[in-house]
Parts: structure tokens; sequence; C-alpha cells
């Protein structure tokens, strides 16, 4: 993953951008139902993905990948 990010922030610097950073997101999301005291589901949802963040010209952008 950590030549993935570097390959990121490099193509960034390649282009000309003033700072560029990339971050790689992996986390589960919990979803609990609950219905008359009794746990009727739980839901379990992974989710990762790498943000880059980017300044050009004083300018900054962002954008994100929904999967590695």
């Amino acid at each position: 993953m950590m030549e993935k990010l570097e390959k990121c922030v490099q193509l960034g610097q390649k282009l000309g951008a003033e700072f560029t950073e990339a971050r790689y997101d992996n986390f589960v999301l919990r979803t609990l139902l609950r219905t008359n005291d009794a746990w009727k589901d739980v839901i379990l949802r992974f989710r990762s993905g790498i943000g880059v963040t980017c300044y050009y010209g004083g300018v900054s952008g962002y954008s994100f990948t929904a999967s590695e």
C-alpha cells in the first residue's frame, strides 16, 4: 500500500503541485438494529480507499477512491 501512496505523491510532484498528500483509510462500519429490547440485526460493512490532496497555484484539490 505504501508503494501506491508514494506513487500518488510522486505524480503530484511531477505535475508541479506545491504540496501533495496521500492517505489510506481502512475501516469497518457496524450497524446495530434493536427492536422491542431485542437485537435483531448486526451489519458489518468494510470500506477502504485512498484520498489525495494537492495544492497547485494557490488552489487545493481533493479526490478519493471508493476502493484500493
